[in-house]
């Protein structure tokens, strides 16, 4: 397995603690508040015009990369929790698109609404890894040269209990999970960097490994 520069038994007791669980004006997410200072950091340094984001859940986190002055087009395959928090109400400047993120016409979509601008991408939908390798696939070459590809929660495959095949997904045990996916497309690959920088940042995340930039 890649190395990695989290505190695995801290970050996991997080998911008891609470502290996966954010609101941002009424709406919720799970993201760690280490992650979205990391998120915060990058935004700033990068400067993405749009952020494509696969699975949209509640909307919190659209609702949030809103907050820093970005587009968001984010996917989901079922448009209901967000729907239950009014997120298609709340986000002003967020595309929401029903539909398989891995589908032609949903790529189709996304391509035709970024439309040549600056982009960052988030992937956080199912997190197996034969999912994951295929986001990345067709992900990756959205994302502007100098931009981020943040492929979150790869902490599933750290985790050595049974919280993280029902956290993460009842495949990760047999197949991986991100972390897997990460390994055998980015690493080494030329044409992306891994930022160790950021993910250093604090020993608590949900994304080791996680944070790579375009070249």
């Amino acid at each position: 397995m890649i190395p990695t520069y989290v505190d695995v038994p801290a970050t996991l007791a997080t998911f008891q603690s609470g502290g996966h669980v954010q609101d941002v004006d009424g709406v919720p997410m799970w993201k760690l508040a280490m992650d979205l200072r990391r998120y915060a950091m990058v935004i700033a340094a990068t400067k993405p015009d749009v952020i494509v984001e696969t699975g949209t859940m509640w909307g919190g986190s659209a609702l949030w990369f809103e907050q820093y002055g970005c587009d968001v087009i984010t996917v989901d395959i079922d448009d209901r929790p967000a729907r239950l928090y009014s997120a298609y109400a709340k986000c002003q400047h967020t595309t929401f698109i029903l539909g398989d993120c891995l589908d032609p016409g949903v790529l189709a979509q996304i391509r035709e609404r970024i439309g040549g601008r600056r982009t960052m991408v988030s992937l956080d939908s199912a997190h197996d890894a034969p999912h994951v390798a295929a986001e990345i696939g067709v992900y990756a070459p959205l994302v502007t040269p100098g931009c981020y590809l943040v492929v979150e929660d790869g902490i599933f495959d750290l985790d050595p209990t049974d919280k993280g095949k029902a956290q993460g997904g009842a495949a990760i045990p047999e197949v991986g999970g991100p972390l897997r996916a990460i390994e055998s497309i980015l690493v080494d690959n030329p044409y992306w960097t891994r930022d160790v920088e950021i993910e250093r940042v604090n020993p608590l995340s949900y994304y080791p490994a996680g944070w790579w930039i375009r070249k």
